[in-house]
């Protein structure tokens, strides 16, 4: 949008720059705008109906200006897993996420369909369709120290079920469905039933649980967007696109995202200052 229009093209004049918009929503009137500088200011495709940039209209401009660009996907969003998580949906577990040799602390949000929150927004930048999660909902508590515990209470308590153990440490929904994965019928056991080899393997499934990525949410659930104008063909201290006259990208239009927490929008600020500031000397 410029000024209530909608952008269409961009064409480089011998001393100016072309800008073509529709005029209305029903994109039936074109008209002109003349400019000596253009500022790209398009934002990204996220946030369904919160003034998002349509994808094609996008890549339409940056082939205008003939730079070079990789492919806008959906950044900081949630995933779908492959796992049935419906029996955990609606809790929140404080864990470790690990993927290849990235890793995150912090909360996890379960749903129905997979898992979202701070942690695994951050970690969406690194998985694919087929990526493992490995989660340790047990996060600096070691084996030893795991065990010994176990054994303490398993002579005090012999008739104590596991899942009430367990809700010492992890959630109780969270806790059924760890022993349940592991014992199946026989999940309603006592402290008494287990075995030094068998709290262990517990230790192990809780501090290694595995689940794989089946879809990565798209823009309307996204909070940034992933892709646009490489970095070197872009003027860091300016943000002028090397290869033009006189064309500026910030904010989402280029090749960087942060984590969540605001990086994002204070990039957006920055190169929006350095851009105008250029622009105005």
């Amino acid at each position: 949008m410029l000024g209530g229009l909608t952008v269409r093209r961009i064409y480089e004049m011998p001393d100016y720059y072309c800008i073509s918009a529709y005029t209305s929503a029903s994109k039936d009137e074109l008209t002109n705008i003349y400019a000596k500088n253009v500022i790209l200011a398009i934002g990204g495709m996220s946030g369904k109906g919160l003034g998002e940039a349509d994808i094609n209209v996008t890549k339409s401009l940056l082939d205008d200006i003939e730079v070079s660009y990789a492919p806008f996907k959906p950044g900081l969003t949630p995933i779908v897993c492959n796992e049935d998580l419906s029996a955990l949906s609606g809790i929140r577990i404080k864990a470790n996420v690990k993927v290849d040799n990235h890793y995150e602390d912090g909360e996890i949000q379960i749903n129905d369909k997979g898992l979202s929150g701070i942690v695994i927004m951050n970690m969406s930048g690194f998985l694919d369709v087929g990526s493992k999660l490995h989660i340790n909902v047990l996060d600096k508590i070691n084996e030893e120290e795991f065990v010994l515990h176990f054994n303490e209470i398993k002579s005090l308590f012999p008739s104590k079920k596991i899942i009430a153990y367990l809700n010492g440490y992890i959630n109780d929904k969270l806790a059924d469905y760890f022993v349940k994965e592991i014992y199946g019928d026989f999940y309603d056991i006592t402290l008494s039933d287990i075995n030094e080899s068998g709290i262990r393997n517990i230790y192990n499934e809780l501090t290694d649980w595995c689940l794989q990525v089946k879809e990565i949410c798209g823009f309307e659930y996204s909070q940034v967007t992933k892709g646009g104008i490489l970095t070197d063909q872009i003027d860091d201290e300016n943000m002028q696109i090397k290869n033009s006259r006189a064309v500026y990208a910030v904010g989402e239009v280029t090749d960087v995202y942060g984590k969540c927490g605001g990086y994002n929008l204070t990039y957006a600020f920055i190169t929006g200052y350095l851009a105008g500031n250029s622009v105005r000397k």
